[in-house]
């Protein structure tokens, strides 16, 4: 193998396995200090002289064992490399390895000082602080959705409220207001389902293990009509609710209210201009997936104008000149 290139070599010991292993039998070990006793979890040297070529040779190492045959036979004196072995217990543990080459020892054979630091605490370690960040990273987003969620419900409820009582403190009929006073107790009445539902949403952020409750689809679109009906009246919409009532699904009742407050509210907010906005809300199953469909005739998005534009930002933001000190 003498005068092979490591690529040589490395395709040799892929393609002969067994050859690997004799040449890992080859390996001698002089001398062992007390840290890799430690490491290993050995008693003696006999115990380590049985132990080790068989790591060399085990599934997770044979790219590195590979690698460190092949840099002896091209002469290399240095090499270092990440590295799996497994102590006497059977313990998997990860380390650096390396090793230097002292040349002209005893008669031409060289002697190689291998070394090893045992990485497991401090990859794990990494691990656990990657988790860690990944799980703060995924609450940070989950907050962000709850904060919207509380902002839009709350802002349609306070705007109905409002309008209710500006039509409370302007009205001189008695009776009139009376009958503004019972509809303002309806839209607190809901405000206050709103409330306990943003509750449950937050009990859920808390413990993913919350169970999904049954949500009646047309009660749960018939909400979010009466929310909206301020709206609704001053676009002139239209609303067909064309789901029956024995339509129930299970997920998260808050949630659900919330996105058929968006779809619609968008739907509204987006008409057409001197067009009546009409939106039809359909439900079916196809292939055991249940399928819930918003249908609006307002403006809807123009894709191409806004990829030109977030492409015009981002050639924007790499044209900026950087501030000079």
């Amino acid at each position: 193998m003498i005068g092979k290139s490591e690529e040589e070599i490395m395709d040799y010991f892929t393609r002969q396995p067994n050859a690997l292993a004799s040449y890992a039998g080859l390996v001698k070990i002089k001398s062992i200090n007390d840290e890799c006793f430690r490491q290993y979890k050995l008693n003696s040297k006999e115990e380590l002289f049985e132990h080790f070529p068989r790591t060399l040779v085990h599934d997770s190492n044979l790219h590195t064992t590979k690698k460190i045959l092949a840099a002896i036979c091209t002469g290399q004196h240095q090499f270092k490399s990440q590295s799996l072995f497994y102590n006497s217990e059977g313990e998997r543990r990860t380390c650096i390895l390396s090793w230097q080459v002292i040349p002209g020892h005893e008669e031409n054979y060289d002697q190689i000082i291998l070394t090893t630091v045992d990485i497991t605490d401090l990859r794990n370690s990494k691990e656990e602080l990657r988790k860690s960040l990944e799980k703060l990273d995924h609450q940070n987003k989950r907050l962000l959705d709850f904060s919207y969620i509380v902002s839009h419900n709350l802002r349609s409820h306070t705007s109905n409220i409002q309008s209710l009582t500006d039509l409370i403190l302007s009205s001189q009929n008695i009776e009139e207001k009376k009958e503004l006073v019972v509809y303002l107790h309806k839209v607190v009445k809901i405000l206050a389902s709103s409330i306990d539902a943003l509750n449950d949403v937050v009990t859920i952020n808390a413990d993913v293990d919350v169970l999904q409750q049954p949500v009646k689809l047309r009660e749960a679109i018939d909400k979010t009509v009466h929310v909206l009906s301020d709206k609704i009246r001053q676009k002139e919409g239209v609303i067909f609710n064309n789901i029956s009532k024995d339509v129930t699904i299970f997920h998260n009742r808050a949630y659900i209210e919330s996105i058929l407050l968006n779809l619609v509210s968008n739907s509204l907010k987006y008409s057409k201009p001197n067009v009546c906005p009409v939106v039809s809300i359909t439900y079916n199953e196809e292939n055991s997936e249940k399928i819930l469909t918003v249908n609006d005739n307002g403006i809807g998005i123009d894709l191409k104008k806004m990829v030109i534009n977030y492409l015009a930002s981002l050639k924007l933001s790499r044209t900026i000149p950087t501030p000079k000190v």
